[in-house]
């Protein structure tokens, strides 16, 4: 009988840890509720490997794989691809959120924001600071407006 060194033991038991605990079930998760009201919703799915999913939730099982139903693929370069069935394994997952119309539009594809002229969803700089803007004038015009209304007040009552 071949004898196991202490070394070889450690080594053995400190894997089988580390796969249980990297596996993540959805057995007595918080998630598990989310993923049950999601079911037939559109969700946009962002993968490892900086790509994203959107589509409609079909199923999921406790490994959080997704399978989505009319589902568009966007890889990392930007290319989308449509199709009927798509299957995605929990593992690679990073992120999942509900897709509204404006998250859709601001889906968080890193690598495709960066390479891609036809596909950038992030919203640029001057936009998001002329939005700031918009709303610190509405702003001041609602204070000022505010304003002469209660000395108008104030002189009616004098």
């Amino acid at each position: 009988m071949e004898e196991i060194s202490q070394k070889d033991v450690r080594r053995i038991l400190q894997q089988s840890y580390a796969a249980k605990k990297t596996k993540a079930k959805l057995t007595n998760s918080a998630l598990k509720p989310y993923f049950i009201c999601m079911i037939g919703k559109k969700i946009v799915v962002e993968l490892n490997e900086n790509s994203s999913a959107i589509g409609n939730l079909q199923h999921f099982d406790n490994d959080m794989n997704l399978i989505c139903k009319d589902a568009s693929f966007i890889t990392k370069n930007g290319s989308i691809t449509k199709v009927d069935m798509l299957y995605l394994r929990g593992s690679k997952v990073r992120y999942i959120y509900p897709a509204d119309d404006d998250c859709v539009l601001q889906t968080r594809n890193r690598g495709a924001a960066k390479k891609s002229k036809f596909h950038n969803f992030k919203v640029s700089r001057k936009q998001r600071l002329d939005e700031k803007m918009q709303k610190r004038i509405a702003a001041i015009k609602q204070y000022y407006s505010e304003k002469r209304k209660q000395a108008g007040h104030q002189v009616q009552q004098s």
